[in-house]
Formats: C-alpha cells, structure tokens, sequence
C-alpha cells in the first residue's frame, strides 16, 4: 500500500511564523514574519483579528431608558412643577406637558422600531377607544364656529390638543414596552405612598393645634380639593399590584392601598368619601365573585385580605377622628355617614352656587345642542345668566362638572365623544374579562387599570373639573393611553399605512400643531406670571406698577384673565389711576372679548365720570347696570349719574328730559330720596301735582321735613283746590324760615283768606 501523505497545515497569520515555500511540511523552526516585529503580533493581524470580533450586544435597559424617561417626564414633571410666580400653578404645567410632547413625538419620529409594527402611531385610530377620543377632537374643532371669543378658543383646544398628543405618545410607548405597566403602576403607588404620607404629617399638625383646620391642607397640589381627588385617583395603582402582581408587589400595594384610602378619609373630601366606600364594596364584591366562579383557596384568601384591610381602614379612622380630634374640628368629627348626608345642604353658598351653574348650563345645551358654545367659551356665555344674580364682579370659571362642560362647549355629540372614551375602556376591560384564563394576564391587568382608574376618575369628573388641573389631568393620560395600547385592534396593525405624501403632510400639521399648541401655552403661562402681580395688587387697593409696563407685557393670548376680567380692563384699571382717561377709553372702546361681563362698561362710565363727560358716563353706567344689576358699584354709579345729570337738566329747564332721567334713578334704587325730590320739582313744572305731592311724600317717610318742600307741596295741594292742607303746608315752610311759604301763607291764607 502507498503511504498517505499527511495533509498540509496551513498556520494562523497571527501566530508569528509563516508557511515554507515548498509543497511539504513547514519549516520547524519558527520564522518571523517580519524582524521589525519579531517575537510581537504584528498590527495587521490584530486589525483582523478584531474585526472578526461579533458587536457587544447593547444591554436591553439601555434601549429601553429613552421611553422610560418619557413616561417620569410625564409624571413627575406635570405633577411637581413649581409655581414659578404665576397665580395658577396650572398655566405652567401645561406648558411642560406640550413641551414633553414635542421631545416624545421627535424621538417617536425618528426611531424605526415606532415607524413599524404595533407601536407605530396610526395604530392609535385602530382602536375603539383611539376613534372616539379622535371624533372629540374634531367636534371640538367644529364647535369654533359658534365661539364667542376665539382667542379663548384657540386657548382651551390648545389644551386638549395637548392632552390628546401626550395620550397618542405614551399609547405608543406602552404598546412597545407593556412590561412598563407595571413599573408605572409602582412609580404611581410610590407617589400615592408620599402623598398618604403627607396626609398623615398634616393630621398630626392638626391635632397638635399646629394649623387650624385639614380643610387648609394642601401638600404640593393647587388647592386641597385637587390633593383628594389625586390620592384617591391613584388608589387604583395600589389595587392593581394588589390584584394583578405577586410577591413584594402584592404587599405593597396592599400597605399603600390601606395608606391611601386613610388619607382620603382623612382629607375629609365629601365626594371622595363616597369614593372609598364604592372603591370598598367593589374591591370585596370583585374578589368575592372570582372565588365563587373558581372556588380556589387563593381566591378566597383575596377576600379575607380585602374584607381585613377595609375593617382595617374604618377601624383606624373612626379611632383617630373621635379620639384624637380636637372638639373644634367641626364637620370632620362627624361619621362618615353624617359627613356624606351634608352634601344634601343647599343652602351653603357653595352648594347654591353649584346648583346654578348646573341649571345654567343646562340652559345652555338647550340653545346650542349641536355644536356647543365652543372651547373655553363656558365661562364666557355663563355671565349672561349668572349676572342677573351675583352682587360681585367674582363670576364663575367651571360648571363644577367636566361632562357637564364639554356637553355645553362641543354640543351634545363632543360631549358624548368624550364620555364615550370612559364607557369603551370600561367596555373593553368587560369584554376581555369574560375571555380570561385562570391566571389573570397582562393585557386583563392592563385594561383593569384602564377602566378602573378611569372610573376613579370619572368620580371627581362628575363634581369637580379635573381637566383644568394637570396633575389629575396627567393620570387621565396615563389610563387612557393604557386602555389604548391594550385594546385589541379594529383593523391589523399597519392595515393602513398613508403614502409617503400623505404621511409628510400628517407629521408636518401635527409638528405644527405641537408647536403652536406649546407657543400657546407658554403665552398663557407668561400672562399668568403678570397677572400675579395685578391680582395682588387690586386686592390690596393699591397700583404700584406703572401702566406701560402691562401695556408692553401682557402677551396676546390668552385675553381674559384667570378671574374672568379681559385683559383690556386690567390695562384699563392702571390707565384710570394715572388719570389717563383718554387712554383709557381707547383700550376698552373696541374691547368684546366678553359682551356679557359689565366690567368693561363700568370702567368706561368711570372714565368719562372723571372727565366730566355726564352724557357719556351715564350711557355706559346704564349698560353696565342692565349686564350686572345686582353689582352695588353698577346701580349705585347708575343711580348718582342720572340725579346729576337729571339736575343739569332741570337748570336747562329741560323738564321731560330730567323727568325721564329720575324715572330711571328711583326704577334703579326706590329708596332715592334725592331722585324724589327733584322729581317732585319737575312734576310741579310738568302739571302732574298729584304726582308731585306723592313725590314729596315719599321723600319724607325717609328723611326729616324740608321748608322748600313743603312749600312746593302747598302749591300743589292749591293747584289741586285743597286750600286748607296746603295752608298748613304754608304755615308750616313759614314757621321754617323759608321765604317763599311765607309769601305764600300772607297771600293765600293770611285773615283776609
């Protein structure tokens, strides 16, 4: 047999020898490859080397960090926003939100992972819940064509446009990453364990006498209203751990549920002690059902646990409330029961107030059912019906309820529309529930959080207007953009991509939309910082700041400021103390901003009041009055206009005129003796004595007898053939030392009479 050659072993370039020329073996000695690099790796090789290397992959957190950041933003950023010297906090919040929504829909935009597949952001109009918050918007856009005030308008869409893209933006981010929403939920819970905390911080200053009253608590939330509606809102982050994850999540949200619900106790909050109770009964009923459907001891240790942490609950409060609280504390020493019963007290302000704008606004889809009154323009037309009740210039600016509102601004279909979103997330979350398995899944988990913090929601909605306040605002944001990223599509994802034409288009509008909606908002947000300033100082009575400063400052939108007066009249007010009446008058003459609020025509009676211009002064003072005839500074200028003016013309002897003119003083205010009075003289010169002796009668049931009137009484009583009463009125103007009784008496009534 031949012998077998051995094959031929071609060396690595990179271990520092080279093959021999020949066809046989290699040389045995090892020969460098180059004497430069002798006994080294020569850096060729090494090049090669590392460009066989595979790319270290990126670790999954750090592709996954942008979109967390995103969702903090949206959260922590809109709910701990400073002041920053505004006089409503909220201005500024809405303002970083529409920011956010421009760097979340950039990164958006420029990611390929969001252009494609589930998370891209047509995928939003696929979904039941996506189309109808869509046809909210646009019956927003059409109900511009009856808004009174546009600027308005253009304001408050600015707002919802905001609202509706940061829900466009998280849906997406949700869709892509929906292990997110559990971590949302513990973010969410941590922060209802901090405002639980402060609730609790806040009870032991109370009972320490440290701050008068828990109706003064307010944490870092606007007013303490909106600290009880975001507890209580949040409450369903802490039950969705509870229900839906295990372990260490399952125990806290369990502690923070119990937490929770104890600070909304606590705060005292009347519509939201309604709230824990139903979130109660719901919270055992729900339990209670799984465990008669399955009949598994884990679900029956879920309804153990629930029924222990509500006794747990009431337990502690009832021992805090009748133990600890001091005997001042009024209301919040009753029982929850007796608590929840003063909500049926209607004759509280609050509640009168409260009532009427309900009516009032239902008085309002009456006369504009299609399409509404437009954005914003709720507190624009409710003057017109709040006028012909108030006293004060102090109108309101929501109708206590946000369905009530958006029924009243976009017509009876937007408002539908908008309730609509609730009902389909609720819908949605019913429909998955009754395909679940044994074990509850993400997307089961998902749409619980949905339509249960929607619910949550839809509490303060009903009574309140969360939609006003960002910081409740941004968990509406939050629970739908998770119902949206759950809900199963109506059409495959990507079933309608646009053309590339027709896509450009669509992210040119909405970067456009963004970007006007954030130059808005940032406007209001600059007004707001001004408007601190002139609220403080007409509070004070007292302009300090010169008037070019707010002519120059105050931004164009929005023009009426957050107490409801056009910003024309605040220029106006600081005009009028530097006695630059003319000025003045210029600012307010074109100023329609709101034709029923009467502010802008009694500051131009008072101008004209100022420069003498009588004419002037009382044909504004008189619209003034017939837009706001309860307010005393409209009747009571209205009334001093028309006796001065109906004086002047007395002295032009212009007597039907002056006659008509003290008609209307007495129709203004019947207890106006000086209006009598002069009545009475132009009474006696018209030929109306009876009239002018019932004038005159008037006059003295309220003020002591006057020698002149008396004398002029006389005249009528003769005119009328009554010689001897109008004698004794002689005598009586004579005893007074008044001259013309006293010809009268020695003429008509002296021995020879």
């Amino acid at each position: 047999m031949a012998k077998k050659k051995k094959p031929h072993i071609k060396r690595s370039l990179g271990s520092g020898v080279v093959p021999t020329k020949g066809k046989g073996r290699a040389d045995s000695r090892p020969q460098p490859a180059d004497k430069k690099f002798a006994g080294k790796q020569h850096p060729k090789h090494k090049q090669i080397k590392e460009q066989e290397k595979p790319p270290r992959p990126v670790p999954a957190w750090v592709k996954q960090l942008p979109d967390a950041l995103i969702i903090l933003a949206y959260i922590f950023v809109v709910t701990f926003t400073p002041q920053w010297k505004t006089l409503d906090v909220n201005t500024a919040k809405f303002m970083n939100m529409a920011f956010i929504n421009l760097v979340a829909f950039f990164m958006i935009l420029t990611r390929k992972d969001y252009r494609q597949g589930p998370a891209a952001l047509t995928n939003f109009f696929t979904t039941h819940i996506g189309l109808v918050y869509t046809a909210f918007m646009l019956l927003s856009l059409l109900s511009f064509t009856k808004a009174i005030n546009l600027y308005e308008a253009v304001h408050q869409f600015a707002r919802l446009f905001t609202v509706f893209m940061a829900v466009l933006n998280l849906s997406a981010i949700i869709r892509r990453h929906m292990h997110f929403i559990k971590w949302i939920a513990v973010v969410m819970t941590l922060l209802l364990l901090f405002d639980a905390l402060s609730v609790f911080y806040y009870v032991n200053q109370f009972i320490q006498g440290e701050i008068p009253s828990m109706l003064q608590v307010k944490s870092i939330y606007s007013n303490r209203n909106v600290f009880a509606s975001a507890v209580f809102i949040k409450l369903v982050f802490a039950l969705y751990l509870l229900l839906f994850e295990k372990r260490l999540f399952r125990i806290l949200g369990g502690l923070v549920l119990v937490a929770g619900m104890l600070g909304v106790l606590f705060i005292g909050a009347r519509a939201f002690l309604i709230g824990v109770i139903g979130i109660s009964v719901v919270f055992v009923g729900y339990n209670l059902v799984r465990f008669l459907q399955q009949r598994q001891r884990k679900h029956l240790a879920m309804v153990t646990s629930s029924v222990g942490i509500v006794l747990l609950v009431f337990l502690v409060f009832t021992t805090v409330q009748q133990r600890r609280y001091p005997e001042r504390s009024g209301r919040l020493r009753q029982s929850l029961i007796a608590q929840i019963a003063t909500l049926r007290d209607f004759e509280s302000i609050s509640s009168r107030m409260r009532m009427f704008s309900y009516q009032w606004s239902l008085a309002l889809i009456r006369e504009n059912p299609v399409l509404g009154v437009g954005p914003g323009n709720w507190r624009v037309n409710i003057p017109k019906y709040e006028n012909q009740l108030d006293d004060d210039f102090q109108i309101l600016y929501h109708a206590h309820s946000d369905f009530l509102q958006f029924l009243v601004e976009t017509g009876i279909p937007g408002g539908l529309a908008y309730m609509g979103i609730f009902f389909l997330t609720g819908w949605t979350f019913l429909k998955r529930y009754r395909k679940r398995s044994d074990e509850p899944d993400l997307i089961l988990g998902a749409l619980f959080l949905a339509a249960a913090g929607l619910a949550f929601y839809a509490l303060d909605a009903l009574f309140n207007f969360p939609a006003d306040r960002p910081e409740t605002l941004v968990l509406f944001v939050v629970f739908v953009s998770v119902g949206v990223a759950a809900s199963p599509r109506k059409n495959p994802a990507n079933v309608f991509p646009p053309k590339p034409f027709v896509a450009r288009s669509l992210v040119f509008i909405t970067v456009v939309l963004l970007s006007l909606s954030a130059s808005v908002l940032h406007s209001s947000f600059r007004s707001a910082q001004i408007q601190s300033i002139v609220f403080a100082e007409i509070r004070a009575g007292t302009f300090q700041n010169p008037s070019w400063y707010f002519m120059e400052h105050f931004p164009r939108y929005p023009d009426i400021s957050l107490w409801g007066e056009s910003i024309s009249c605040l220029k106006a007010r600081y005009l009028l103390s530097e006695r630059k009446y003319n000025e003045a008058i210029e600012v307010l003459r074109d100023d329609r901003r709101n034709p029923y609020d009467s502010r802008r025509e009694h500051l131009m009676a008072t101008a004209y009041m100022r420069m003498g211009d009588i004419h002037n002064a009382v044909a504004y003072a008189g619209e003034a009055y017939a837009l706001k005839p309860n307010y005393r500074g409209n009747w009571h200028m209205y009334k001093t206009l028309l006796n001065q003016h109906s004086l002047t013309l007395i002295n032009r002897q212009e007597y039907n005129k002056a006659h008509e003119a003290l008609n209307a003083s007495i129709a203004v205010d019947d207890n106006n003796p000086e209006a009598y009075r002069m009545r009475a003289f132009t009474n006696t010169h018209l030929g109306y004595y009876q009239p002018a002796i019932e004038d005159v009668n008037r006059y003295f049931e309220t003020n002591a007898q006057d020698a002149s009137l008396l004398n002029l009484r006389g005249a009528c009583l003769m005119a009328l053939d009554d010689m001897e009463a109008a004698c004794r009125d002689f005598e009586a103007s004579m005893k007074m030392g008044y001259a013309s009784g006293t010809a009268n008496y020695e003429r008509f009534c002296g021995a020879g009479h």
